[in-house]
């Protein structure tokens, strides 16, 4: 299995410094828009790491995949997980913990950090494209890294794509709360109280 490890996370950071000194030499950034960036890198890692890793890679890891695996790559059905999950009731919490849960609150850091750091990218619609898109293209590469491998590695889902869009929105509305207490403490500092 290729995880997504040290070397990876280590590959990873030598790349956000290389982006991070990119920034600084375009334009002084502040340690507080350091520690946004910083986090928001983290976050990516850690989304990137649950989406896709850990890949099968070995032709023994291939076989056992391939014997549990489906057939079925691509649900394309709206919702067909949350009519699986009440009208099957073999399917139990932790499934519907992890498939709808999980997959809303993985992009909910999603919408609340790309407005706050990309200001143009700060209304309903654009998030709502932009959540959609970044969803479609992670169900997009999930289906070609299975059809690659021949089995289903990840299915690529429909579903997920609602629930992360779902999410993407949730984080843009926790953003819309939080900006005015933002704006405040900034106008605070800026005031010296």
């Amino acid at each position: 299995m290729l995880r997504f490890n040290y070397l990876v996370m280590t590959i990873s950071l030598v790349i956000y410094i290389l982006i991070i000194l990119g920034i600084r030499l375009k334009k002084k950034i502040s340690i507080e828009e350091f520690i946004l960036y910083s986090i928001f890198y983290i976050y990516i890692c850690f989304a990137i790491n649950k989406i896709f890793f850990p890949l099968p890679i070995t032709d023994i890891e291939l076989f056992r995949k391939i014997n549990k695996s489906s057939s079925i790559i691509f649900n394309y059905m709206p919702l067909k997980s949350v009519v699986e999950i009440y009208g099957n009731n073999i399917i139990g919490i932790k499934h519907i913990i992890k498939q709808i849960i999980g997959n809303i609150v993985l992009f909910i850091p999603y919408g609340f950090f790309v407005p706050l750091i990309f200001s143009k990218l700060n209304s309903f619609k654009k998030l709502l494209i932009l959540g959609a898109i970044t969803s479609t293209l992670i169900e997009v590469i999930q289906y070609v890294v299975s059809s690659f491998l021949g089995f289903t590695y990840r299915i690529a889902d429909i579903d997920d794509l609602i629930y992360n869009t779902l999410g993407t929105l949730i984080g843009f509305y926790i953003y819309k709360g939080v900006l005015p207490l933002l704006k405040k403490l900034v106008l605070m500092e800026k005031l010296g109280v």
